[in-house]
């Protein structure tokens, strides 16, 4: 495929995916509510930055500024990467892109959701904590897949928030957001 026909597939996924995150969103969102008894609403924002945009301090103050505004009005932003406008970005990862603004948020820690528990030992094992990122930890990863992500594209997230700090969360989807924070569901945590 051409650079072209990936971003017309990122133009026309795009809303695609913004809409199936908002519901997922609201489902979760309206469970936790009447579990807790409280009457909560959702209301979830887009915001698509590009590398070039981070790479550019003004810009990137500007991507921070709003995604800020948002949350202190209590609307989720939802982050992804714009890769419909550029063709030299077309086959970047979401993963560095979270950590990038996790980073220029300077977030308590970054939740990675996937389609696995975590990041698994040679023997197929979870492993539940990683202080370090190094080449051994790197060979773990088995990036055999079509897209542009995998773990390995995750332990790097993980290794640049590492390096500030900043814990982060590889967890599989279907425990749910909080109960891989609350770590009430197995996952694999990077901190010091």
């Amino acid at each position: 495929s051409d650079s072209l026909e990936l971003q017309s597939c990122a133009r026309v996924g795009q809303p695609i995916l913004m809409k199936a995150y908002d519901i997922g969103l609201k489902l979760g969102y309206g469970r936790y509510s009447q579990e807790k008894g409280l009457d909560l609403r959702l209301l979830t924002s887009q915001v698509l930055p590009t590398y070039h945009q981070l790479d550019d301090t003004v810009e990137r103050r500007n991507i921070v500024a709003g995604l800020l505004r948002d949350a202190n009005q209590g609307i989720i932003p939802l982050v992804n990467y714009n890769d419909g406008v550029d063709p030299t970005e077309v086959t970047r990862d979401n993963d560095t892109l979270s950590a990038r603004i996790a980073k220029a948020l300077n977030v308590d820690r970054l939740v990675i959701l996937t389609d696995v528990d975590g990041l698994l030992d040679a023997n197929g094992s979870l492993i539940r904590r990683v202080r370090e990122i190094d080449d051994n930890t790197k060979a773990l990863c088995n990036n055999n897949g079509n897209g542009t992500g995998g773990m390995l594209t995750k332990l790097e997230a993980a290794d640049l928030l590492l390096r500030e700090g900043i814990p982060t969360i590889i967890g599989n989807t279907r425990y749910g957001l909080l109960k891989l924070i609350e770590n009430e569901r197995i996952r694999t945590i990077f901190t010091k």
